[in-house]
């Protein structure tokens, strides 16, 4: 759905195959756009995301309170974010089903994505493993790979200058 939001945003504003990068969620985002859009854009950053879930990802998402679809620990969410009330229940709620619905993308799905393709991850990313963002790598035509030395999942933040 967040892909078709973003093509019919980008439609709606009149952009001419415009460059789309992504981290996390939004790698995860562009990796839908580049599969079910292949036309849509010059090229893609999908940086941070993966095709099938890990024992490792399901513990972190476990861990920061988010314990399956719909499924909310109130008292981890506040001890790692700070904060719990009704909008943050809302809005982690409505993040839990997507945590939850493992891709599976396939060989056959990574080759829609016609448009150059930069793989980014760092080398110690908790949530994807590299041979992840080997693999996808590997099966998109196009892409190119970059792995960060000394970089986790907050790569974009913490490492900026080579995340831009």
């Amino acid at each position: 759905m967040m892909a078709d939001d973003m093509a019919a945003f980008i439609d709606a504003l009149g952009l001419h195959k415009p460059f789309i990068a992504g981290w996390s969620d939004g790698g995860q985002i562009g990796l839908e756009m580049g599969m079910h859009y292949p036309d849509l854009a010059s090229a893609y950053v999908v940086g941070g995301a993966f095709y099938k879930f890990t024992e490792q990802y399901r513990q972190l998402i476990t861990e920061l309170g988010i314990e399956g679809p719909n499924q909310l620990n109130a008292e981890a969410i506040e001890a790692n974010f700070g904060i719990w009330n009704a909008e943050i229940e809302a809005q982690a709620l409505q993040l839990s089903v997507p945590f939850w619905t493992e891709p599976n993308y396939s060989a056959a799905d990574f080759a829609k994505i016609t448009s150059p393709t930069l793989i980014l991850l760092g080398d110690r990313d908790e949530a994807v493993p590299v041979e992840q963002a080997v693999e996808m790598y590997r099966q998109i035509p196009n892409a190119e790979l970059a792995i960060c030395a000394g970089a986790d999942h907050g790569l974009q933040a913490d490492h900026a200058d080579i995340f831009n």
